[in-house]
C-alpha cells in the first residue's frame, strides 16, 4: 500500500488500482465512500485535521499570498463565456438611500474551482497536440516539475494542494486584444503535459487537489 508522506491514507499503487467501469485506469471513483453513503469530496477528503495541523508548522513568515484574479481582468472569456456584467443600482428608486451592487457573471470568468462533473474525460483531446496564438511554451513537461520541485527545496506531501505556475497571466496581461480574442480559442491550453507518466506521478503525489494560474 502507498501512504505518501505525511498521510492520513492509504492507496494501492497505480498499476493496481481496480478498474472502475465505464472510467479510464487510475479512476478512484468510490474510494472514500463509506458503506452505502457515496463520497462528494474526493480528494479534499486528504485534508484532514492532521494534514493542516503539519502544514500550519511550517508558516515561517505568516505573509498573505493572493491566488486570485480580479473578476473584470478576463475581458474576453472563451468558449463564447460572458465577460463580467457589473451595475450599481440606486436605491432610492425603490425609496431607500443606498446603492447596491448587481452582477452578472460566468463562474469560469475568474478564479474558481470546477466541480468534479464540469467536464468529461476526453480520451482522445490531449493537451499537447496544438498550441494556442501566441503562447510559445505550453506543454510542461514532468521533468520541468521535478526540477523546479528540486530548486525550490520543495518536499510534496500527502493532502498538499499542488499550484502549477504557467506564466499565462503575464502574457495575457502584455498582450493585445488581438492576441488575446486568438491566444484563448479552442479547448487546447498552455498546462502539464499530457502524458500517463503524468498522470502516475500527481497520482503518487496524493495531492487534494491542483490548480494553476490558467
Amino acid at each position: 500500500m502507498d501512504q505518501g508522506k505525511g498521510g492520513d491514507y492509504q492507496f494501492p499503487p497505480f498499476g493496481e488500482l481496480p478498474v472502475v467501469s465505464g472510467q479510464p485506469q487510475g479512476s478512484l471513483w468510490g474510494f472514500f465512500d463509506k458503506g452505502d453513503e457515496k463520497d462528494e469530496l474526493g480528494t479534499l477528503n486528504l485534508l484532514t485535521p492532521s494534514v493542516v495541523l503539519n502544514a500550519s508548522r511550517e508558516i515561517k513568515y505568516g505573509e498573505h499570498v493572493q491566488l486570485d484574479w480580479s473578476m473584470d481582468n478576463l475581458d474576453c472569456p472563451s468558449m463564447g463565456r460572458i465577460p463580467l456584467e457589473h451595475r450599481i443600482k440606486d436605491m432610492t428608486e425603490e425609496g431607500f438611500i443606498g446603492l447596491d451592487d448587481e452582477i452578472r457573471i460566468n463562474t469560469q470568468t475568474s478564479s474558481q474551482w470546477d466541480s468534479l462533473k464540469h467536464l468529461r474525460w476526453w480520451q482522445d483531446n490531449n493537451a499537447d497536440q496544438t498550441v494556442p496564438f501566441a503562447i510559445t511554451e505550453y506543454a510542461i513537461s514532468l521533468s520541468d516539475i521535478e526540477n523546479v520541485l528540486k530548486w525550490q527545496g520543495t518536499e510534496c506531501k500527502q493532502g498538499d494542494i499542488f499550484i502549477l505556475r504557467t506564466g499565462f497571466l503575464r502574457w495575457y496581461h502584455q498582450a493585445n486584444a488581438f492576441e488575446r480574442a486568438h491566444g484563448i480559442r479552442g479547448a487546447r491550453w498552455i498546462g502539464m503535459e499530457s502524458t500517463m507518466e503524468s498522470v502516475q506521478w500527481l497520482y503518487g503525489k496524493h495531492f487534494s487537489a491542483v490548480a494553476s494560474d490558467r
